[in-house]
């Protein structure tokens, strides 16, 4: 009976409202408005419809509602992180590559140099930063260490004839 009950009233509610917006939509003249009042109308009443079926299979809507926010924050949060530890390697492996960019540079400009006046060759170069996660620059530079090894050059012989 409980559920007879339950129907009836559902059904009286959505005559009424169709009632009353009928009456809204006779009230309100021909204007720009009219088509706003016919979706709120529309929307409202599709609520009213609906409503008794999340009674039936007890959905809270409230916490239906709580529960789609709450994983679209903790989804936005994900993707944050996400996006500052991509950051953070990215900033990484730059920092790397100017390293490596100003080793080589240096190299460059000193091999010619050391072997012609020291008879060494750089083995490899490496550069140390003030702080780790700072960029690379002059300023920034604690110690540079350069390994180095004897290397004969051979200088070609003018041979006369």
């Amino acid at each position: 009976m409980k559920k007879l009950q339950a129907l009836t009233t559902w059904i009286t509610n959505i005559v009424l409202f169709i009632l009353l917006a009928t009456i809204i939509n006779l009230l309100l003249p021909n204007s720009s408005f009219q088509k706003y009042t016919k979706l709120v109308v529309g929307l409202l009443l599709m609520l009213i419809i609906i409503t008794p079926v999340f009674q039936i299979f007890k959905v809270d809507v409230n916490q239906m509602l709580k529960s789609l926010s709450l994983s679209s924050i903790r989804s936005d949060q994900q993707v944050e992180n996400s996006i500052e530890n991509q950051k953070k390697e990215i900033q990484a492996s730059q920092r790397a590559y100017i390293l490596e960019q100003m080793a080589v540079q240096m190299e460059a400009d000193v091999k010619e140099e050391l072997m012609d006046q020291y008879g060494v060759a750089i083995d490899r170069i490496h550069i140390e930063t003030k702080k780790p996660n700072d960029e690379p620059t002059a300023d920034n530079i604690k110690s540079i260490s350069v390994a180095v090894s004897k290397k004969h050059r051979v200088i070609p012989r003018l041979f006369q004839l």
